[in-house]
């Protein structure tokens, strides 16, 4: 794991007018064993314009999961000198069966610019149910005539996997989604849909309504949340060069979902028998904002995460 080139970790937290500030750094000699897999490219954040303002949260990132991935396998190989060629033998047979290269056309296939976001379903549950956070993803792809060629061989190797697949067309791209329980008709968490653009892969979890808005939003190309000047103000506070990773949370939108598994945890741990009664907070008295960056330096990564009130609260 080349854990002897980790030099030292620390962590601060301080009170500030407001809210609360924290710093936090990991040290290293060299970027070896464990710590490759901390590979984020030397690129500019994502700009993401397609995030809308009422988003719950997003983070963009220049992870670099290729390179990853790349150094993943040369630490386990490492570890384990036979590991690689049984992969590459299933990879040749896969190649054998489909006609497809699955390590061109997926592994080595992602880009370094990813985006996550997730926003809570409109109000359309009765009082008894508490929305769950739907989450979408954005990755860069290389090529993506490829990737879709890696996917369609996927869904060949995989038995029944084809026919639990769905399609769709909206503003012109193509949407595939495979529901958990199969049923079309039927509310399901469990549901994944994607959509492969000229240059990025879209997962969406949970219900396909947040995909159509992205690609809408997509279509249209309008700024949205990280373009907005109170969230460029409030980076504004933390930035630092070099930065690889940025996150922006709602504070108050999370209020009902943080307690809601709050009292899963405490169901499941037998610390109470029936949570449904018990009266969930819906917001805050005062609107707050978390926002985190994380920078790369020759030495190591550092970060910091600023919770604060709202600019419309101070």
């Amino acid at each position: 794991l080349s854990l002897e080139s980790l030099q030292a970790l620390y962590v601060d937290f301080d009170l500030i007018d407001s809210g609360i500030l924290s710093h936090f750094g990991l040290i290293y000699r060299e970027k070896l064993g464990v710590l490759s897999l901390m590979s984020y490219a030397n690129t500019a954040l994502p700009e993401a314009r397609y995030v809308s303002e009422e988003a719950l949260g997003s983070s963009i990132s220049t992870f670099d999961s290729s390179a990853m991935l790349a150094n993943l396998e040369r630490l386990l190989t490492s570890a384990s000198p036979t590991l690689a060629p049984l992969i590459n033998m299933q990879l040749q047979v896969a190649k054998a069966k489909t006609g497809v290269d699955l390590r061109a056309a997926l592994i080595d296939n992602i880009g370094s610019q990813t985006v996550s976001l997730s926003v809570l379903p409109e109000a359309h549950l009765d009082d008894s149910e508490i929305a769950e956070p739907q989450q979408l993803f954005v990755i860069e792809v290389k090529d993506a005539q490829a990737l879709a060629q890696g996917i369609e061989a996927f869904k060949d190797l995989a038995p029944g996997l084809r026919a639990m697949i769905e399609e769709q067309m909206y503003e012109g791209q193509t949407i595939y989604t495979i529901r958990g329980s199969g049923e079309p008709n039927i509310k399901d968490e469990g549901t994944v849909s994607y959509v492969i653009l000229r240059s990025s892969l879209i997962v969406n979890i949970g219900e396909v309504g947040l995909l159509h808005k992205v690609l809408s939003r997509m279509s249209d190309g309008s700024e949205g949340l990280w373009q907005s000047a109170e969230t460029e103000q409030l980076f504004e506070r933390i930035e630092r060069p070099n930065a690889v990773t940025r996150s922006f949370v709602n504070a108050e939108m999370m209020v009902e979902p943080f307690f809601e598994s709050l009292l899963q945890v405490v169901e499941l741990g037998g610390w109470m028998e029936d949570t449904s009664k018990v009266k969930i907070p819906s917001g805050l008295d005062t609107a707050y904002r978390m926002i985190y960056e994380l920078n790369e330096a020759a030495d190591g990564f550092f970060g910091r995460t600023l919770i604060i009130k709202s600019e419309d609260e101070q």
